[in-house]
């Protein structure tokens, strides 16, 4: 585990990238990544075959209104920073705060990014796959932890 010092010591030398990186959103031994604007949704009354890979995932993004998600429903988006990694760095990322207390879950309880690894997901930035498992709609908004 990394303390804060350590991570803006690492982040300094580019061992790791977190871009943009705010110092604000460190915490003790840790770095708190907002939501991104783009969603990749399942297309409706599709039959899923786990032997192939050829499921279409409609893209949609997050509009200033934010996205409303309903309860049960799954949804892969994304963190606005761009995630990279030094081949010596391997990363774990889990939920809490404000998402869990709401029944917002974006990383199916923990993540975890390879050491020389750029985010996982577009451009290097982290994907969360994200449900609602509460019972009330929660609306989503880019920029929010």
């Amino acid at each position: 585990m990394l303390s804060a010092e350590m991570i803006k010591s690492l982040v300094k030398s580019e061992e790791i990238v977190i871009n943009p990186f705010n110092v604000s959103m460190l915490k003790t031994a840790s770095y708190t990544f907002t939501l991104g604007s783009l969603i990749l949704l399942l297309q409706k009354g599709q039959t899923l075959d786990m032997r192939n890979n050829d499921e279409i995932l409609l893209e949609t993004t997050i509009g200033p209104d934010g996205y409303l998600l309903e309860p049960g429903a799954f949804l892969i988006c994304e963190t606005a920073e761009i995630l990279k990694l030094s081949h010596r760095i391997g990363c774990k990322f889990y939920m809490r705060g404000r998402g869990s207390r709401k029944g917002i879950d974006f990383v199916g309880n923990e993540g975890f990014c390879e050491p020389g690894s750029c985010g996982g997901g577009r451009d290097g930035r982290l994907a969360l796959v994200t449900t609602n498992h509460g019972n009330c709609p929660v609306r989503l908004f880019c920029g929010v932890p």
